[in-house]
């Protein structure tokens, strides 16, 4: 099932506020003086989120995969509240597989696997293939 334009939007709301605190944080962090903590925090806590929300000078190059990326990928065709799923499907086949710039293996891994595996615990996931 597709997003509609609704679901989409709040996608890109809910980006957009992430960078928003994001750039709150880094502002309170440089108020606090400490130029040290302030450039060990940009290079790599700041830098990272921004990279993984689409906002950093090399979020095409490291991140494999931006929220940008994927709120441009779900990003509903004009016309789609009049269609049916099924033609929506066929209509975005290329647009909803996998997109491109995602070439991670676990993007069909249940939430709670990928989560499991980023914290390095066992997961069953590689069983079932």
């Amino acid at each position: 099932m597709a997003l509609n334009r609704e679901e989409w939007e709040r996608l890109e709301e809910i980006r957009n506020e992430m960078n928003d605190l994001l750039e709150q944080a880094e502002y309170l962090v440089r108020k606090s003086g400490q130029k040290f903590e302030l450039e060990r925090a940009r290079a790599y806590w700041i830098a990272g989120m921004e990279n993984y929300l689409g906002e950093g000078r090399l979020s095409s190059q490291l991140s494999g995969c931006s929220m940008e990326d994927t709120i441009k990928a779900l990003e509903p065709y004009e016309g789609e509240e009049n269609m049916d799923d099924e033609d929506i499907a066929l209509a975005n086949a290329d647009h909803l597989s996998p997109a491109p710039d995602c070439d991670d293996p676990t993007v069909d891994m249940p939430l709670d696997e990928q989560i499991a595996r980023e914290r390095g615990a066992n997961t069953s996931y590689d069983d079932k293939e």
